[in-house]
């Protein structure tokens, strides 16, 4: 894993969500991350590059809210069906 390069098919290059109750990142098998990581799995090269660099280069550009405003939208739409 490169903090500072985005790496195709880096395993830590993932989303994670903590959870605030126990500090601890959520499982791969948690309903949020399932869709969280089915949504990742269907973006492009260039909006996991964005992704990364928004959250590992605090690199805030218009691809990068893009992509997180999905993965924000999935949270939300989640919680709604909760």
């Amino acid at each position: 894993m490169s903090k500072e390069k985005y790496i195709s098919g880096c395993a830590g290059c993932r989303p994670a969500l903590l959870d605030l109750k126990t500090n601890k990142p959520l499982p791969a098998d948690d309903p949020i991350m399932i869709c969280i990581n089915a949504t990742y799995d269907t973006l492009s090269e260039s909006e996991k590059e964005a992704f990364h660099n928004f959250c590992c280069l605090n690199e805030h550009t218009k691809a990068g809210f893009s992509v997180m405003q999905k993965l924000q939208d999935v949270v939300k739409g989640r919680e709604r069906n909760d």
